[in-house]
């Protein structure tokens, strides 16, 4: 109330800065204070939370400006004024390292003004202690007072996570530097790992997208890949951050990394293994390493070659070896021995078949086979009743049963073409929220009952038809699940636009043969569409 009566006192047209706002309720106070004098006053307030600017802006009208990061040009005027008081005079032998480091710093100030400062202190500036200083930076070696101030910046921002936050980020420290982090991987790794909770097991996903936004509103993530809704899905760790996490891993030993800067510590219990790209100095795991506590394995790419036999991980939840080109379909023999599992991912790898027992992994939720070489899967992968994901590549033929697989929410680029009873089967998984379906070639008499099942899945969201040369009537209304948000159905062309086409679609994707003005206007007239992908053939004989 004092502030409230000072500003009473005061001329009624005022700017003021309030700077770091942390907390939506500290707002909630100041706001008070703060006249709606319509004579041109500014409020201008900073804050590292998303959340907390919008609150801002939403009383007073206000916008949002995401500060963008520097360019290369204003980031060296800031580096090199801040070691060598000028911005354009150094040594030019310093100037390969130089642009090392400015790439490590990725035009933020705070990382800029850090590591300068550590640059400057030092008594020489030589090109090799500065070379010391850039592979230090991944490592945690430099202990020097400037890159206590930025862990410290960095450490304030990391305490003020709520605990379950700080657990999902420092999930992230298994990713190598510059890693780009698929959004649905890792919140699906999350979930393998009981990270996240809700007491209404369909609402995990969501909870799960909830986590990622926020660690990206903190500025803990960085957003790369942003989809057509505005919502990010890739992302990556900045370097300072991903060097604080990873430190504060080894110290809680949450993951350990073999074939990072760091040794592997064999004195703790391994939980979480991240083996990263094979440098040379490392061929193997020791062999009198214990592995039995390993819940998490992250291989990436050529490190495949320094993982043991799979009989190694007794407790195993998440195996992640995705373009991993080396593996071969022999070293996956004994994952059916893995009875733990939740999560594996073998996307982009050349394996040519699963092993025939894959059926006796009771507990797996996700199993990604995208861009491999099977064609087929075993028949005992129906009997995986807790899977939630099955990702395939195009085409391949799936077995008779996966009508028994009811937990499935997202299935990918299946070939529903080999028989009436797969289509019939389809109708029965009722809690999918994504189908991406393969249908070349198939018979014309599965399209009525194949739209009458569809019909039953009321939770879709995202419906992909691939179906090149084939001919398929979308075009009737009765088929359409109510919670549709995306249609994609590029290789089949439509006669006219649908009219099931509704307010709540988001995205579409469709051939017509002709289009009219009418609709044009039914096109105009969709106010959740964010996403619009039309080729009009206008060739009726083709």
């Amino acid at each position: 109330m004092t502030i409230y009566f000072t500003f009473c006192k005061i001329i009624y047209r005022y700017l003021i800065i309030i700077d770091d706002i942390w907390d939506q309720n500290v707002w909630t106070i100041l706001k008070v204070a703060l006249i709606k004098s319509n004579c041109g006053s500014r409020i201008i307030t900073t804050t590292r939370k998303v959340g907390v600017a919008e609150s801002c802006c939403s009383d007073f009208n206000g916008r949002v400006y995401h500060l963008a990061p520097l360019s290369h040009g204003d980031s060296k005027k800031l580096f090199y004024k801040r070691i060598f008081n000028c911005e354009d005079d150094y040594p030019n032998a310093l100037k390969e390292v130089s642009e090392k480091i400015l790439k490590k710093c990725d035009g933020l100030p705070l990382a800029i003004i850090t590591i300068a400062s550590l640059l400057a202190s030092k008594p020489t500036k030589t090109n090799e202690l500065w070379y010391n200083v850039l592979n230090s930076i991944g490592s945690g070696h430099e202990n020097g007072p400037s890159v206590e101030n930025m862990r410290g910046i960095l450490s304030l921002s990391y305490r003020d996570l709520p605990p379950h936050l700080k657990t999902c980020l420092l999930y992230l420290s298994i990713f190598p530097e510059d890693h780009m982090i698929n959004r649905d991987k890792l919140i699906w790794g999350w979930v393998a790992e009981d990270f996240i909770h809700d007491k209404q097991r369909e609402n995990l996903y969501k909870q799960g997208e909830n986590y990622f936004n926020e660690l990206i509103n903190r500025n803990m993530l960085q957003p790369v890949d942003i989809d057509t809704h505005g919502s990010a899905k890739t992302c990556r760790v900045h370097d300072m951050v991903l060097d604080l996490i990873t430190s504060l891993s080894a110290e809680e030993n949450f993951v350990s990394i073999l074939g990072g800067q760091q040794p592997l510590s064999t004195g703790n219990k391994i939980r979480r293994l991240s083996i990263q790209e094979n440098n040379g100095e490392h061929n193997m795991l020791d062999k009198s390493m214990d592995l039995s506590h390993v819940r998490l394995l992250f291989v990436f790419r050529s490190a495949i070659d320094m993982i043991p036999s799979l009989l190694s991980f007794q407790v195993l939840r998440v195996l992640d070896l995705e373009e991993c080109q080396h593996l071969d379909s022999c070293y996956l023999k004994d994952i059916t021995n893995l009875l733990h599992l939740r999560y594996l991912g073998l996307g982009r790898t050349y394996i040519t078949e699963l092993p025939k027992e894959i059926g006796n992994l009771q507990y797996l939720q996700t199993l990604d086979l995208r861009e491999t070489k099977i064609h087929e899967l075993p028949s005992t992968v129906v009997q995986l009743r807790q899977l939630v994901r099955l990702y395939v590549s195009i085409g391949t033929r799936v077995p008779v049963g996966i009508g028994n697989m009811e937990s499935l929410e997202e299935l990918s680029k299946i070939n529903i073409s080999e028989s009436p009873n797969f289509v019939k089967e389809l109708g029965t998984l009722t809690e999918l929220r994504v189908l991406e379906i393969w249908a070349n070639g198939w018979d014309s008499s599965y399209e009525k009952p194949f739209l009458e099942y569809l019909s039953s899945l009321h939770k879709i969201q995202i419906l992909s038809v691939f179906a090149a040369d084939v001919l398929l009537d979308f075009t009737s209304e009765g088929w359409v699940p109510k919670c549709l948000q995306t249609f994609w159905a590029w290789d089949s062309p439509f006669s006219i636009l649908p009219r099931w086409i509704n307010c709540s679609l988001q995205n579409l994707s469709i051939r017509l043969n002709k289009i009219q003005q009418e609709h044009v206007q039914i096109l105009g007239g969709l106010p959740a569409l964010h996403f619009l992908e039309l080729l009009v053939i206008d060739h009726p004989e083709n």
